[in-house]
């Protein structure tokens, strides 16, 4: 019984394992609406291709009445039409182990849009 208790817990560490989970940050600088997909010029990683999907949560940071986000007004959810070049967001997802933050098949879990005025 304990070694089946032991197999079990170490197949469900390494089915844990399989996926890392990632955060990136940076500017859009590409979005391909057909692919539902965008590039992401980050702060330490350089250009990542991030999958967005149906389930992919997406919010809006300062974009509200003055930050005039499209889909804005009274709430702080939006959706993939809001990711646009210029735009600076936070990433949260995960890519397959061992492939590396700069895969192509990295997928987005939550994208956080922000609106706030930049810098330059």
């Amino acid at each position: 019984m304990r070694t089946k208790m032991v197999i079990a817990l170490g197949a469900l560490v390494a089915a844990a394992s399989l996926y890392a989970d990632s955060w990136l940050q940076g500017s859009v600088i590409q979005v391909n609406e057909a692919q539902k997909t965008v590039v992401i010029d980050t702060v330490h990683s350089g250009q990542v291709a991030v999958k967005i999907l149906p389930t992919t949560k997406v919010e809006l940071d300062d974009c509200g009445w003055f930050g005039l986000a499209d889909s804005w007004i009274f709430s702080d959810t939006g959706d993939f039409w809001d990711i646009k070049v210029g735009r600076y967001v936070e990433i949260d997802g995960y890519y397959p182990a061992g492939v590396g933050a700069n895969a192509s098949n990295t997928t987005a879990t939550k994208v956080e849009v922000k609106c706030r005025p930049r810098a330059y």
